[in-house]
Order: structure tokens, then sequence, then C-alpha cells
């Protein structure tokens, strides 16, 4: 069974996990992905970081609390990563250039390039992040370094945990 992307979504996780228990034979497998909360990208992000997405995210996790969480609910990890090719770089990216933006808007305020043009009204003027193109090309490369390095630390910004149904 798959859940990518889905226990941070639940009130009620463990309940799904008790399903997807009674729906595995002995040693069938689930597959877990969601959003690190012990990430790099998420720490130093702070509430720039991708995986904080309120109200939709209602758990935050890390490899430590699915370890438990499986365990209690009858199941025995076989592996745990921080990366995901298909999500970690672009993750990394979205964060970066939230903080990026949020600098930029916060420099807008503090000094602006220029003011409104005559037929703009002060709330329709761009701001200083709108004004910038942030280097795509250049971020996206740094954030496939920036990703591989942090899973390398083990504080990769997804958690990839494979479980076994216990007898």
């Amino acid at each position: 069974v798959g859940l990518y992307h889905v226990l941070e979504h639940l009130y009620e996780p463990r309940t799904v996990l008790r399903r997807v228990r009674d729906a595995l034979p002995s040693g069938g497998i689930v597959h877990i992905q969601m959003p690190n909360r012990r990430s790099l990208d998420g720490r130093l992000g702070r509430q720039h970081w991708w995986g904080l997405r309120c109200p939709e995210h209602v758990f935050f996790y890390e490899p430590k609390h699915l370890r438990r969480l499986l365990a209690e609910e009858g199941f025995e990890v076989a592996s745990v990563e921080t990366y995901d090719p298909w999500h970690s770089p672009g993750t990394v990216e979205i964060t970066a250039r939230s903080v990026l933006k949020s600098l930029l808007r916060r420099d807008a305020h503090v000094a602006p390039t220029g003011g409104p043009r005559a037929t703009e009204t002060e709330e329709e003027a761009p701001t200083g992040a709108s004004r910038m193109r942030l280097p795509s090309r250049a971020l996206r490369g740094l954030s496939v370094a920036a990703a591989h390095a942090q899973a390398t630390m083990g504080f990769g910004n997804v958690a990839d945990v494979i479980a076994v149904r216990r007898e």
C-alpha cells in the first residue's frame, strides 16, 4: 500500500494505519512519504518551509515519530530515507524562493526601488519581489545539490518510510 503525502492531512492517522494493517497479509508492505519536519530547509526556512501548509497539513512528522507510530500500529520499519528524487529538489527550491521573496518584499518596504507609475495606486504598484525575476536555473541547480546534501546528513525534506506488517 502506498501512502504518498497522505498521513499529514489526516486527523485520525492511526485509524488509516489500522485499516492498512488489516488489509495487508503478514509481511505486506506499506510505503509512506511525507514532509520531514526535521529537515534542514524546514529549520532554515521556518514559516516559509514548503511543508508548512496550514490548515491542510494537520500533523507534522519526523522519522522518529513515524517509527514509533508504525510500531504501535503493528508494523516493523524496514527502511527510512529523507530524500525523494521526485519531491526533494523542488521543495528545497520552493522554500528558497519563498524566503528570497519575503526578504525582497521586506527590502521593498524599507527602501523602495521606485514609486508607482502615474496610473497605479499604491496598492497596485509592484513590490521589489515581483519586479525581480529570480535566477531559475541557478536556483534549481543549487536546490538539487542542497537536497542531496541535507539528505546525506539525515535531514532531507521528505520522510520516505517502508514498513512491513508484523504477524
